[in-house]
């Protein structure tokens, strides 16, 4: 389900062109974001952030079982990201940086995967991007290749709220309209402080509840419908659960998946 969105695709592009230097690291960390957000609990994920970018190899490795089409690919999959100004270029010397340093059996069972912020109006336009694309799938050099341009980007990330309040921030785009799980829990924690609360206030005598929210993190479910006679304490009851999660768990199904509507 999307939601209206924060960021458009212009804005997207302008900022881009603007924060060359910036852009680079910020834009990997929002793929790696919303890969997180799409394939939780992957076999393998490597997305190389903050001072280790830039390091020889891939921009991503992935290996998961669950896909998000059309932007994540189940199965293995290489990224490459670019955020200059010739995408095309890029898209094609990464491609055959990678199509060389992969072995071919192990290329057979992987996707390519190249992700630009340019949008299709300013920097790779969709003719030009749909005869790369039959180019290289023609020469059968892995079981499939993908491009996200600006376009995409857009579009997949208006399906995870709290990953577009997280670039709406590095951009410097008002977003107090949506609030995430654990601003909702900075907020709580601080009740009645010193001490700030524990997680277990919230969650006391709700096992049940637990049980049929954590089925949700692990997409066993898809819906829950929480029934209270305090609707406003149900925002305060998630937040406190994820909260109570280890980290390892919350980088998989907090931050990139919930967020709260303020209104």
């Amino acid at each position: 389900m999307t939601h209206p969105g924060i960021i458009t695709e212009n804005q997207l592009d302008f900022w881009v062109s603007g924060n060359a230097v910036k852009a680079q690291g910020v834009i990997v960390e929002l793929v790696y974001r919303l890969v997180a957000a799409s394939s939780p609990n992957p076999k393998e994920r490597r997305f190389p952030l903050g001072d280790s970018i830039g390091q020889p190899g891939p921009d991503g490795v992935l290996h998961s079982n669950i896909g998000f089409d059309p932007f994540v690919p189940e199965g293995r999959s290489f990224w490459e990201i670019g955020t200059g100004e010739k995408p095309g270029n890029k898209a094609t010397s990464d491609y055959k940086e990678r199509t060389i340093a992969i072995p071919k059996a192990e290329r057979d069972e992987s996707v390519f995967v190249f992700v630009t912020p340019r949008s299709g109006v300013h920097g790779w336009n969709q003719p030009s991007q749909a005869k790369w694309l039959n180019r290289r799938r023609k020469l059968k050099d892995w079981k499939n290749v993908l491009v996200i341009d600006g376009t995409r980007l857009i579009d997949w990330l208006h399906h995870f709220p709290a990953v577009e309040q997280w670039l709406a921030g590095e951009m410097n785009i008002p977003s107090q309209q949506i609030e995430t799980l654990e601003q909702r829990w900075g907020e709580l924690k601080t009740i009645g402080e010193p001490p700030p609360l524990t997680p277990h206030v919230f969650l006391a005598n709700r096992d049940e509840a637990c049980s049929k929210l954590s089925e949700i993190f692990s997409q066993t479910t898809l819906h829950l419908k929480i029934d209270t006679r305090f609707p406003k304490q149900a925002a305060d009851f998630v937040a406190a659960y994820v909260a109570n999660m280890d980290e390892d768990t919350k980088v998989d199904t907090l931050n990139p998946r919930i967020s709260i509507n303020r209104n």
